[in-house]
This record gives C-alpha cells, sequence and structure tokens, in this order.
C-alpha cells in the first residue's frame, strides 16, 4: 500500500474547544480545589476529557467497521489528530460509505455532548455556553497518496536525561494529496458556523447524486433526498473555488 495513488474520500471530525477544556480556566476559583482522592477539579476534568475522546475513537471505529462490511471497500485510513480523526475510505462506494458513516458518527457525537459529556464538564466547573464542547465534520472526495511518515515528525517523542536512549525509525501510513487538502480545509471552514455540522464539497455531492440518480443542480432534491442543504462557493487560499454543502445535525 506504501507510496501508492488512490481515489478516495476523505473525512476529518475535529472536537471543538478541547484545547481550551484541557486547560485552566481564569478567573475559576474552584479549579484547584481537591474534591476526591486528592484529585481537583481540574484534573477531573482532564480525565473525564481523555475517557470520553478513548471511547469515542473506539466507537468511530465501530461505526467505520460496520458501514465498510455493508458496502464494496478495499481499504480505510483511521488516524488520530488528538482531539479529532482523520478518515480516509477507498473502494467502488466510497463516498456512500464515508456520508453514511459520518452521519452515524455525527448523530452519536451530538447526543454524547448533549446528554452527557457537557452536562457531566458543567458539574466539573464548566458553565458558559461557549465554552462547551463541540464538534464539526469537513468531507472531500478525490484524489490521495499513501505514504509511511517517520513517527518523529509527528514531534510525539520524549527526551530525558535518567534514559536518553535512541530514536527509533519506525514509520507510520498516513495519507497526502488533494483530497485530504481539501478535507482539512473544509473542516476549518466549519468553524465559521454556530451549530454543529457536516460539511462536504461539491467533489462527493457530485458523487452522491450520480449514485441516486439525482440532477446535480436540482438543489432542492439533493435538500430533500439527501438533506444537503447548497451553502456557497468557497476559495481557499491556493486552490480554486469548490461549492460546499451542508448536513444539519441534532441527534436529539
Amino acid at each position: 500500500m506504501s507510496d501508492r495513488d488512490a481515489a478516495g474520500t476523505v473525512f476529518f471530525i475535529d472536537m471543538r474547544n478541547f484545547t481550551l477544556l484541557c486547560s485552566k480556566m481564569s478567573g475559576n476559583i474552584a479549579e484547584d480545589r481537591v474534591i476526591e482522592n486528592g484529585r481537583t477539579q481540574y484534573d477531573m476534568r482532564l480525565d473525564f476529557l481523555i475517557d470520553s475522546m478513548s471511547r469515542f475513537y473506539d466507537e468511530w471505529l465501530g461505526i467505520l467497521k460496520g458501514n465498510m462490511e455493508r458496502e464494496n471497500i478495499s481499504n480505510a485510513i483511521f488516524q488520530s489528530t488528538g482531539d479529532g480523526i482523520m478518515i480516509a475510505v477507498e473502494g467502488k462506494l466510497h463516498y456512500l460509505t464515508a456520508f453514511e458513516a459520518s452521519i452515524e458518527m455525527a448523530r452519536q457525537i451530538r447526543k454524547k455532548l448533549d446528554q452527557e459529556i457537557n452536562p457531566k464538564l458543567k458539574e466539573l466547573g464548566i458553565n458558559r455556553l461557549e465554552d462547551r464542547l463541540d464538534f464539526g465534520v469537513g468531507m472531500c472526495s478525490g484524489q490521495f497518496k499513501y505514504v509511511e511518515v517517520p513517527y518523529t515528525l509527528s514531534g510525539a517523542y520524549i527526551l530525558s536525561k535518567e534514559s536518553p536512549g535512541t530514536k527509533h525509525r519506525e514509520t507510520y501510513m498516513t495519507i497526502l494529496g488533494t483530497a485530504p487538502n481539501y478535507a482539512a480545509r473544509i473542516e476549518k471552514a466549519n468553524k465559521d458556523h454556530c451549530e454543529s455540522y457536516i460539511m462536504i464539497a461539491e467533489p462527493t455531492v457530485r458523487l452522491l447524486c450520480d449514485h441516486y440518480d439525482i440532477p446535480f443542480n436540482d438543489t432542492h432534491q439533493i435538500k430533500d433526498r439527501l438533506q444537503l442543504q447548497y451553502l456557497w462557493k468557497h476559495r481557499f487560499r491556493g486552490i480554486s473555488e469548490i461549492g460546499l454543502y451542508i448536513y444539519l445535525v441534532n441527534g436529539r
């Protein structure tokens, strides 16, 4: 699979405010208050956030596997981005698998945030709505290349005088190219919205329209049958304009 060109669909899930919530909130005098077993409110929030992300990863991987089993999918990459995930799907119905899996994941995230995670974070000192944990998704179909990247490029290694050791030249598999580039930028553009959306680029929507025999220029059918609402054409730095669509997620 290494150093091979492919076509598929890539989507990113990003958890909004995760980094903020991992920091101490200024002006909150309760952050250092010991609650139980010598652990402060801040310690407990960090533990809760890490545990929540771990459970999300397990659940998202299960959803992806379930959707792959129902479609003609040859390969998929599931890669952590720290407070989110990058998923790339390759195969005959890659666009459909990514679309359906992202909707299932988004509904699950929305439900857990509303019913479990944000209420618990409120108990742990997060009172302002704008500080609550949220999420966004960006998706695009197109070309990418499988590449092996040295672990050292991630910056995730520790140097210690006590055990200096040596840096191993191990690698991990990832993808680079047009589709992940667009998907990452679309996920960032999604941050301009105050709700939780799946934002999907025009190439993926065209494939979905062909699959369901929907005229691509018929925005009403696209909205009625795919629940995708046309947003606008967006110009990203260094690349041409691209049409964006949103899928509203309530999950309630």
